[in-house]
């Protein structure tokens, strides 16, 4: 009986030795052949400043936050993919000068000011192919495309008359139906730094740039494409 239980001891502490010798260090772990290698949270700030069809753009600030997850193909490459929750927009002032009539005003010198301010939210897919580069593959570069579905937004039109106070007007329009766009789509690219945390977990910050390659159309007729440079931190964690 000794002498069985002496074997099963020495098979067991065997059999964990090869366990131990086997065991995948953080960079094989990683590389297992998963649909999904890791999960990532994500928030950042940035500038919009957005092109519009009436110029003038004036910098306004947006908002970024979602998830996502990746695939590792290698050390070097891997797929991302995000769902985003991002405020987007823009604001054009533009000033009028002249002589003759404006709005009901009567004839004579015309001094005005239209300021068209758009806030609109999209929650966005991207998928972005991204490479490490460098020994430690902690700097990362990544370029791809994005579709967002427009959930809310606010258009604010001021007319503001210099001459007759009286004549200025503003209009906000926040109904879906004022809003024949409901949709974009375009690319974007970053570059980033990844910070490890532990064997599992790590801290990516990254600078992005994306472009819309559709119009915004509203009531105002700006024809804004949205423009956006981003800083966000993302939080990941491995399988």
């Amino acid at each position: 009986m000794e002498r069985w239980i002496l074997i099963l001891t020495i098979l067991l502490l065997n059999g964990v030795n090869v366990v131990a010798q086997t065991a995948p260090t953080p960079p094989e772990r990683y590389l297992r052949k998963r649909l999904i290698s890791k999960f990532e949270v994500t928030a950042g700030g940035g500038l919009l400043r957005s092109s519009t069809y009436f110029g003038n753009s004036v910098t306004r600030f947006g908002y970024s936050f979602g998830g996502g997850v990746s695939h590792a193909f290698s050390k070097t490459l891997e797929l991302k993919a995000r769902v985003l929750y991002e405020r987007k927009g823009s604001q054009t002032v533009g000033d009028g000068y002249g002589y003759g009539y404006y709005g009901q005003g009567p004839l004579g010198p015309i001094h005005f000011t239209r300021d068209i301010t758009t806030t609109l939210n999209y929650l966005t897919i991207s998928v972005m192919p991204t490479i490490h580069i460098l020994p430690k593959k902690n700097v990362v570069f990544g370029m791809g495309a994005f579709y967002g579905f427009l959930r809310k937004a606010e258009v604010i039109y001021k007319n503001i008359d210099h001459i007759n106070p009286a004549n200025s007007s503003t209009l906000v329009l926040t109904d879906p139906r004022n809003f024949p766009s409901k949709y974009e789509y375009g690319f974007s690219g970053y570059a980033g730094y990844v910070l490890p945390l532990s064997k599992k977990y790590d801290l990516t910050f990254m600078l992005h740039y994306s472009k819309s390659l559709t119009d915004f159309v509203d009531f105002a007729s700006t024809y804004q494409r949205n423009n956006v440079l981003l800083f966000s931190v993302t939080f990941g964690f491995l399988r």
